[in-house]
């Protein structure tokens, strides 16, 4: 094992100029490895940077003084039909990690949702007024999720494996930001590069930094418990998440999975099921988290009893998109699982907003979310 870092968590052995399989990565959390981890000084930068920007850390006291605390109680709530509807499912659940490299995985996840449900949601950008759309971008660079996550984690700045949240979300706020897969003439981003990427002792180069900062991320705040992720969600802020949390490769019929093992992990959460019948069903409210892992789990997709949710305008569109069962029932992309809500008390919760995006033509009709 490597150097230990606490609570029976390791740092990855030297694994440099190594790809790995993703079902041995996958291996790797079992056993301990440590992709995500707790970063004191860091997370104390990244306050001080948020409220340098006048921002508020306490992401609870945002959503009271914003007044949308409960807005997510009794609902259920999904984001991710907004980036089906502009990149297909193929955006969500490919490629496989291959390295320690799940903060920045789980963060470049974040900023796309932002992205596609801010454009599609009309909302102007705070700071030139402008109504944004999404970047147009290649079938490759779709199905390796669009935006690079290279950046955010040669940020990291040392040649071991794994990073802080912190580290990450810092770097989309401040130095870095978006930037789209695509073959740059310094390096081809175009697929998800491991090798580009597994060097982080020097950081992210000045060249990627100056073409991400065009499209930086504006607002962060940290919300805390199941509570405050619920409302946020609901206010269509998908948030980035570490934790020591670990779970069951295993879904049941309603996609849930049961707490296992924990890993020391990055994913993002999208949505939130706060139903009465849900919570009769279980005994807690869900919340829906994921990473691009579509080989990893097994078992069913299907949303508890979600049928007459859709809107019926929408039924046919969400059909073509492989959105609805055959039942009638909202599908989860492959990858995805619903966990106890519960246990985001247990969770690093990283709530983003604000991306500059890329110029858009007109208001579309969809929000993204379902309440």
């Amino acid at each position: 094992m490597g150097r230990e870092l606490g609570k029976g968590f390791y740092a990855w052995p030297d694994t440099s100029g190594v790809e790995l399989s993703t079902e041995r990565v996958v291996e790797m959390y079992h056993e301990g490895y440590a992709g995500a981890f707790r970063d004191p000084e860091v997370s104390d930068e990244l306050n001080q940077e948020i409220e340098n920007r006048g921002g508020t850390v306490d992401g609870n006291a945002v959503a009271s003084q914003y007044n949308f605390m409960e807005a997510g109680a009794g609902k259920l709530t999904i984001l991710y039909p907004s980036i089906v509807k502009n990149y297909g499912l193929r955006a969500l659940t490919k490629p496989g990690q291959k390295t320690g490299d799940c903060v920045s995985m789980g963060g470049r996840d974040c900023c796309l949702f932002i992205v596609c449900l801010e454009a599609d949601a009309g909302i102007p950008d705070e700071v030139t007024g402008v109504v944004e759309g999404v970047p147009k971008v290649s079938d490759i660079a779709a199905s390796n999720g669009v935006f690079g996550n290279e950046g955010i984690y040669l940020h990291r700045g040392h040649n071991d494996q794994g990073m802080s949240c912190s580290q990450g979300v810092k770097w989309v706020m401040t130095k870095g930001g978006i930037y789209v897969r695509e073959k740059y003439p310094e390096a081809d981003l175009e697929s998800y590069n491991v090798q580009f990427e597994m060097r982080g002792s020097k950081g992210s180069p000045a060249w990627l930094d100056k073409i991400a900062n065009q499209h930086v991320i504006r607002d962060v705040t940290r919300p805390k418990g199941p509570e405050a992720a619920r409302d946020f969600i609901s206010r269509g802020k998908p948030l980035w998440t570490c934790s020591g949390l670990g779970w069951s490769d295993r879904r049941d019929a309603n996609g849930y999975a049961k707490k296992g093992k924990g890993w020391s992990h990055s994913w993002h959460v999208c949505g939130y099921d706060d139903r009465p019948e849900i919570k009769s069903e279980y005994g807690f409210p869900l919340a829906l988290v994921g990473h691009r892992w579509s080989i990893w789990n097994s078992g069913g997709r299907e949303i508890f009893k979600s049928a007459s949710l859709v809107p019926p305008e929408l039924v046919g569109a969400w059909k073509a998109l492989g959105l609805i069962a055959p039942s009638g029932n909202i599908l989860i992309p492959e990858g995805y699982w619903w966990v106890d809500a519960r246990l985001l008390n247990q969770a690093d919760l990283y709530a983003l907003s604000g991306a500059a995006g890329w110029q858009g033509s007109a208001v579309p009709d969809y929000l993204g979310g379902m309440q």
